[in-house]
């Protein structure tokens, strides 16, 4: 998208030095200044976000949301537990499992939390602390251990109860399988939580979970006269590494498909999403070119990017934003700014530092920047901006100011 780019006009003035920049080439040697107003161009569109880190996180996020600007996003949790302590003894016979409950410590949702169903399967293989995974990793699963619906669920702590015969495979096992954490995860390598079915087109809810409240609990009562037996057993997370999340989106018939790897002209809008959804391409052909043709020298005084947001009664903006670029030394820098909702406006306005971008275009390396927008923590919300473009009410701006010698 062709988005317009002003350029505010800068006036500087100093003392009468011998040493003034500029002070022979105009007539007031007291003043060096610019007066000039361009309009340059930038083109925005998105990008499927890749490699987005979901193990090792405070927060997990499942369930699944249908709508019109993005299509279906379903997310699934897959999870290792270890007991919360080691040589066990349980009764050999006439024991009976009383409960068998996954808990869940709900922090926030995002969409319509109404009747929506999961099921939750025992994994094949254990959830390896030591590997990083990604939105696109899974597990593969064995065993369907249970199900529950969540209807109209707010925040707060849950438990839902699972299949009472398989929480009775914990207590007859032999001395092995609790004699060490991983033994454990030998015999029990853990679970995966994943929607049901899908739900209709503007329906469906997310739900984001504190990783480290999130448990298996088994009681059991028993006939025999001994009364040595620990009859509650807790399963625990032995750390955030031992979580992670998987999306899966179909962005057929969305709106956002037509905006993916689409450079053309005359969107209105384009998209900031996480969960491992999109991420938003800035370019800014022009700027580099409108350095590299004036036969003027500038300093760059001010550089400053503002993205308007189209409120809309789905999707929660994000309180912040990052911009993400690479800098003259080749490494990647970010840049934040939260929403601002002091006037009927919402926008983000992102400021980066004018030396960084003088430095960029003396060394022509500004048009190999890579300016992306995305979520700070994108596997943890799902969270949408739809932010205006070319052809809206409030397009983007790029304001420059810069003085001109």
């Amino acid at each position: 998208m062709m988005l317009g780019l002003c350029l505010i006009v800068a006036l500087f003035s100093c003392k009468k030095e011998s040493s003034n920049i500029g002070a022979e080439l105009i007539d007031d040697p007291n003043k060096i200044g610019a007066a000039i107003t361009e309009i340059l161009e930038i083109t925005t569109y998105n990008q499927r976000a890749n490699s987005i880190k979901t193990s090792d996180m405070d927060q997990a996020v499942f369930g699944a949301i249908n709508t019109e600007e993005t299509g279906l996003i379903s997310s699934a949790i897959y999870s290792t537990f270890t007991p919360d302590s080691l040589d066990r003894i349980f009764p050999i016979s006439n024991f009976s499992v009383e409960t068998f409950n996954l808990n869940l410590h709900i922090l926030n949702t995002y969409g319509v939390s109404k009747n929506q169903s999961f099921e939750v399967y025992q994994l094949k293989n254990s959830v390896n602390g030591d590997s990083t995974y990604y939105h696109f990793d899974s597990l593969p699963l064995i065993n369907l251990i249970g199900e529950f619906t969540l209807e109209n669920i707010d925040s707060g702590f849950y438990s839902f109860p699972l299949d009472s015969s398989f929480g009775a495979s914990f207590l007859k096992t032999t001395d092995t399988e609790f004699e060490s954490n991983e033994n454990f995860k030998t015999f029990f390598s853990g679970i995966c939580i994943k929607p049901k079915s899908n739900p209709s087109i503007n329906n469906g809810c997310i739900y984001t979970i504190n990783s480290a409240n999130t448990s298996i609990s088994l009681t059991y009562d028993t006939e025999s006269p001994e009364n040595e037996f620990d009859k509650q057993l807790i399963f625990e997370l032995e750390s955030t590494n031992h979580i992670f999340t998987k999306f899966n989106q179909n962005l057929l018939e969305s709106k956002l498909r037509s905006c993916i790897n689409d450079t053309s002209l005359g969107l209105e809008s384009f998209y900031v999403q996480g969960m491992g959804s999109c991420i938003g391409k800035i370019e800014l052909p022009s700027v580099q070119k409108w350095y590299n043709n004036d036969s003027n020298q500038h300093i760059i005084n001010k550089f400053e990017l503002q993205f308007f947001v189209e409120e809309n009664p789905i999707f929660t903006s994000p309180n912040e934003l990052i911009l993400t670029y690479t800098n003259s030394l080749n490494n990647r820098y970010f840049k934040s700014a939260v929403l601002d909702t002091k006037d009927e406006n919402l926008f983000y306005k992102f400021s980066i530092s004018p030396s960084e971008v003088n430095t960029l275009l003396e060394n022509d390396l500004f048009n190999s920047a890579n300016f992306i927008l995305e979520n700070p923590q994108p596997s943890k919300e799902g969270e949408l901006t739809i932010i205006l473009g070319k052809n809206s009410e409030k397009p983007p701006l790029l304001k420059i100011s810069h003085t001109k010698y």
